[in-house]
C-alpha cells in the first residue's frame, strides 16, 4: 500500500452481502457512501446510519486500484428485514430506564441504565436482577436506553454480547455474556 488508510478485510462471510456484491478477502475499505473510513469504529458508525435493505456504496483498494461496489445491507439473519427493538426486549425479558445525574453521582458511576423490571428471558438466565446497572455493551459505554437499543441492533439478533454491570453502591463491575437468541 502506498499509504496506511482504510479497513483491511480479513474474512468475507460465505453467502453474505459483501461477498455477493464482490468484496474479497484482502480488499481495503476506504469509503462507505463517499465518507472516508479509517477504523472499524468509523465504519460501524457509518453503517449504523443505514438499515437492512438499503443500498450502500463501498469503495475499496484492490491491487493498488480503487473500485466501488454496491452492497445491499442485510441483518444478521441474512435478510433485509429490520429487527425491531421490542424483539430484543422480548428475548432479554427486561425493561430499562435512564439514570438521572443525581443518582449517577450518588452511586459513583458516570454512565449506565438501570434494569427496572425483569422477567423470563436471557438476562434472568445469566443471573441479572432488577436494579442492576448496565454500564456497557461490547465495550461501548451506555449513557441511556437509546444507546442500549443501538448496541443491540448493531450486535444483531442471534449474536452473543458482553455486558458490564454493577449495582447501586457497589465498587465492582461484573461482565456477563448474553445470547440474543429468540427461542420462542
Amino acid at each position: 500500500m502506498d499509504k496506511i488508510e482504510g479497513i483491511y478485510i480479513s474474512n468475507v462471510i460465505e453467502n453474505g452481502a459483501a461477498k455477493d456484491a464482490g468484496l474479497k478477502e484482502g480488499d481495503v475499505i476506504t469509503k462507505l457512501n463517499k465518507v472516508q473510513v479509517n477504523s472499524t469504529a468509523e465504519l460501524t458508525e457509518q453503517l449504523g446510519k443505514c438499515r437492512p435493505g438499503e443500498l450502500v456504496y463501498v469503495t475499496v483498494k484492490r491491487d493498488k486500484k480503487k473500485k466501488q461496489f454496491e452492497v445491499v445491507l442485510r441483518n444478521t439473519q441474512g435478510n433485509t428485514k429490520i429487527v425491531k427493538s421490542n424483539e430484543f426486549l422480548t428475548v432479554l425479558g427486561a425493561s430499562f430506564e435512564d439514570i438521572d445525574s443525581n443518582d449517577k453521582r450518588r452511586w459513583g458511576i458516570e454512565n449506565g441504565i438501570i434494569i427496572s423490571d425483569i422477567n423470563k428471558g436471557a438476562l434472568k438466565d445469566v443471573g441479572l436482577k432488577k436494579g442492576y446497572i448496565i454500564l456497557s455493551v461490547g465495550g461501548n459505554s451506555i449513557d441511556n436506553v437509546a444507546d442500549f437499543n443501538k448496541e443491540l441492533r448493531n450486535a444483531g439478533m442471534g449474536s452473543t454480547i458482553e455486558i458490564e454491570v454493577t449495582y447501586p453502591g457497589s465498587r465492582y463491575i461484573y461482565v456477563y455474556r448474553v445470547d440474543l437468541e429468540n427461542n420462542n
